[in-house]
């Protein structure tokens, strides 16, 4: 979520050493809620580390449907290998590489500029035209804690510009696409 994404940006949520790891089993007959289960664990940003094991950098226990518990077994831990690998920066970089995250965050970059370019369009389209490059850009990203990755992270910076501009076109009173 943006929230979780500024707050990690500003270092008010800061990764807590632990890696978060859920297990999915389900019998053949509730195929439908395992692989739902899946996706939505896919979604959140949890990686798969093998055949129905996950693995988080956030507890996501709370944001699973309440329905899910006895599908999933949960486990906390600080020593975690991924494929021989024991190092968290490289455990995250095999997990949730950060080239396609730096490259959805770029085309958000390119539409910042763009809307600078283009100011002579109407101020909603404008704000239309920001909230779709960022939500394009937040579906790619996993939100992986900035400790495990390398600094600085570029799409922070963007999220910052991006935040910025929003603030410049939604001050006034005017504008009728959402606050917040």
């Amino acid at each position: 979520s943006l929230a979780l994404a500024f707050a990690q940006d500003t270092g008010e949520m800061t990764w807590d050493r632990h890696w978060h790891l859920i297990a999915v089993s389900a019998p053949e007959t509730h195929r439908g809620i395992r692989d739902n289960l899946r996706r939505e664990l896919l979604k959140l940003g949890a990686a798969a580390i093998s055949t129905g094991l996950y693995a988080s950098a956030h507890d996501l226990r709370d944001t699973l449907p309440t329905d899910s518990a006895p599908y999933i077994t949960t486990a906390t831990t600080t020593d975690l290998s991924v494929q021989g690998v024991n190092d968290p920066l490289l455990i995250a970089e095999t997990l949730w590489p950060q080239a396609p995250i730096i490259a959805a965050y770029q085309s958000l970059a390119d539409a910042i500029q763009q809307d600078a370019d283009n100011a002579a369009l109407p101020q909603d389209v404008r704000l239309l035209r920001l909230a779709e490059a960022l939500e394009y850009a937040m579906r790619e990203d996993p939100l992986v804690p900035p400790e495990l990755r390398n600094h600085p992270w570029s799409p922070a910076s963007v999220r910052e510009a991006w935040a910025q501009r929003w603030e410049e076109l939604s001050s006034d009173d005017e504008t009728r696409i959402y606050s917040g």
